[in-house]
């Protein structure tokens, strides 16, 4: 089954803002080829989630996780997303979308966080 990966940001009115979850989409598709990348945002950029959601069903995928790309669970993840989430999903039999933690929640992502501060301090 193809498989697809939207990361998912708050967006910004500075288009500029982006670039870093554009390069960080960059860096997931060379490291997953097989796997489709996409990039959507809650407000101000586009596409949406159900934008980009749509496309890669027209496209037929069936199997969608979401990566939010923020630092903390505030209430656009626990509240906002899944409500995006269930929209989404509304009508598509055989759609499985699954919701990552924030990036800033994930153990992997705060230790390297404090790999790089510490390295700041070493030099």
């Amino acid at each position: 089954m193809n498989q697809a990966l939207i990361v998912f940001g708050h967006g910004s009115r500075d288009p500029l803002w982006a670039g870093t979850l554009m390069a960080l989409c960059e860096r997931l598709r060379g490291a997953l080829p097989h796997i489709e990348v996409e990039l959507a945002y809650i407000e101000f950029l586009k596409p949406t989630l159900a934008e980009c959601v749509e496309l890669l069903w027209r496209r037929g995928y069936r199997d969608i996780a979401v990566l939010p790309a923020f630092i903390a669970a505030g209430t656009h993840l626990q509240k906002e997303l899944p409500e995006l989430v269930e929209q989404a999903h509304s009508g598509r039999e055989g759609l499985s979308i699954r919701l990552f933690p924030a990036l800033g929640d994930l153990p992997e992502v705060q230790q390297g966080v404090v790999r790089f501060v510490a390295d700041q301090f070493v030099r």
